[in-house]
């Protein structure tokens, strides 16, 4: 009987040391499972945020008299022009311009000689036709003298022969005045080009003064086509801009939502997306970098001009 109860115990404690190890054995394995990092699907990138331009100011060649992210009121300078056309480009536009309003007056002129003599051409048939009427009727006045009768008879042979004439001579009077209408509108036309090429050709070589259109802040689009300027009126209109390497390239799309985190302010952050990506890879000491745009919202209305941030997006599957 004691024999059996050893055998019992004894098998007993050998089954709890399987169980104890077996258990040991599955814990430390959940725990290095758990020692094991999560793939990170999030992207961060490095770039600066700035008003968004509200006012675009529309001239070519100029350069910034003030600092970017400078407030300014509309009328205050703040920048000159470089003109790059040649004094002789605005010579010959004035020049072209006044042998047009020359044309015009030449043409003003034609058309009122031509109006002019078609009158006295109209005029002169009618007193013909005058004439020719009152011819008849003392031709046919048998109570007159012969003599008379004779005279009244040969002014009235002579008048439509005289008649004819001057109706043809009318006729091309109305087609010299037909050509002279014409003539005026080409004139016209020409003039009006030239006032147009006049208007846009800068005036010589000398630098201009560039004003302010509207009050805001001076800021620079920053997009890889080339930069421009202009002014931003609206704070609530933010753009960032981020620079994402080559080899992350494919993690970013058009229209991703991302977090926007200012570097000095971190529990300050923005809701953003996407909104353009370079197609033009631009050289860094990190390698071929392309620049991310991003469009920030900002209900708040803070002024945020050139601060440094961080973008955070998920990765993008497509």
């Amino acid at each position: 009987m004691k024999r059996n109860r050893c055998t019992t115990l004894i098998l007993m404690t050998s089954l709890g040391t399987v169980l104890f190890a077996w258990s040991h054995a599955q814990v430390k394995a959940r725990k290095a499972v758990r020692l094991v990092p999560e793939e990170d699907t999030s992207l961060t990138l490095a770039g600066t945020i700035v008003p968004a331009i509200t006012t675009p100011i529309s001239r070519r060649n100029w350069n910034l008299a003030i600092p970017l992210n400078t407030w300014v009121k509309r009328g205050d300078v703040i920048g000159i022009a470089e003109s790059q056309a040649a004094p002789t480009d605005r010579d010959s536009a004035r020049q072209e311009l006044a042998d047009a309003r020359a044309a015009e007056r030449r043409a003003i002129d034609g058309v009122r000689q031509a109006g002019q003599e078609l009158g006295a051409s109209q005029e002169q048939a009618g007193s013909m036709e005058g004439r020719e009427a009152r011819a008849e009727t003392a031709g046919s006045d048998y109570n007159a003298a012969v003599t008379g009768r004779e005279a009244a008879e040969t002014a009235a042979d002579s008048i439509p022969s005289n008649l004819a004439a001057v109706s043809i001579e009318t006729d091309e009077w109305e087609a010299k005045a037909q050509e002279a209408q014409a003539e005026l509108r080409k004139a016209r036309t020409r003039r009006d080009a030239a006032e147009v090429v006049f208007r846009q050709t800068p005036r010589g070589s000398k630098d201009e003064l560039i004003v302010s259109p509207a009050d805001g802040i001076v800021v620079a689009s920053g997009q890889p086509e080339g930069t421009s300027f202009g002014i931003a009126s609206d704070p609530r209109q933010l753009c960032a801009y981020a620079m994402v390497r080559e080899a992350d390239l494919m993690a970013v799309g058009v229209g991703q939502p991302s977090l926007i985190v200012l570097d000095g302010q971190p529990a300050l952050t923005f809701h953003a997306k996407v909104s353009a990506i370079s197609d033009t890879p631009a050289d860094s000491p990190e390698g071929s970098t392309y620049q991310v745009t991003f469009v920030v919202a900002n209900p708040s209305g803070m002024w945020l001009a050139g601060a440094a941030m961080h973008a955070r997006l998920m990765r993008s599957t497509q």
